[in-house]
């Protein structure tokens, strides 16, 4: 991705360099020098469009989170509200891990403020998601919130489990998944 003189680099180029990079190398590629290699410029001229190497990696992080937002708010639209919802978000959550395992491994380990402009609008964006897949719940607030961090914890666990080859017995880990997301389903409607 060698830049020419009189193509103007921007941050979203930087971003997108340091996604490449992490996509091919894993996390450690995620470097001030890789990613200015990988962009055909020395490390000093990206600290034009980031100041640090934590910056680079919020930066990634919200990016990621984006990526995410986008995945869930299409199962969202593919399978309405409800049970089905959350099930499709889940899967959607559970690939999103798969097939970007050091990015989500950035992306769950960087803290990133809530109040961050940049990430506040994609974190509103699967707030957006979650809520509506619950609504048909009618939920309590408190069970609400109890509830997305349920499923995001026990997607984050089962997801980083299988990642890592931990499921080693003789059954459909794919089974083992829907029954552990029809569970939490059902004891949330139990609840309602």
């Amino acid at each position: 991705m060698a830049r020419t003189r009189r193509q103007a680099l921007t941050r979203p180029d930087v971003v997108e360099a340091a996604l490449k990079c992490i996509a091919r190398d894993g996390v450690e590629g995620l470097g001030v020098h890789r990613v200015a290699a990988e962009l055909g410029i020395k490390a000093p001229s990206l600290y034009n469009h980031v100041s640090s190497q934590e910056e680079l990696r919020v930066a990634v992080c919200v990016a990621g989170w984006s990526r995410f937002a986008d995945r869930a708010h299409a199962a969202l639209r593919s399978h309405g509200v409800g049970p089905g919802a959350i099930m499709a978000i889940a899967k959607a959550f559970r690939a999103f891990v798969k097939e970007n395992p050091a990015l989500y491994q950035v992306m769950s380990t960087v803290h990133v403020e809530q109040s961050t402009t940049e990430f506040a609008q994609v974190a509103d964006r699967i707030f957006y998601v979650f809520s509506q897949a619950l609504a048909p719940l009618n939920l309590s607030q408190d069970d609400f919130i109890h509830a997305i961090r349920a499923l995001r914890a026990a997607v984050h666990g089962f997801s980083q489990l299988e990642v890592s080859g931990q499921f080693g017995m003789p059954y459909d880990i794919e089974k083992s998944f829907e029954w552990m997301i029809n569970a939490f389903t059902h004891s949330l409607e139990t609840r309602s």
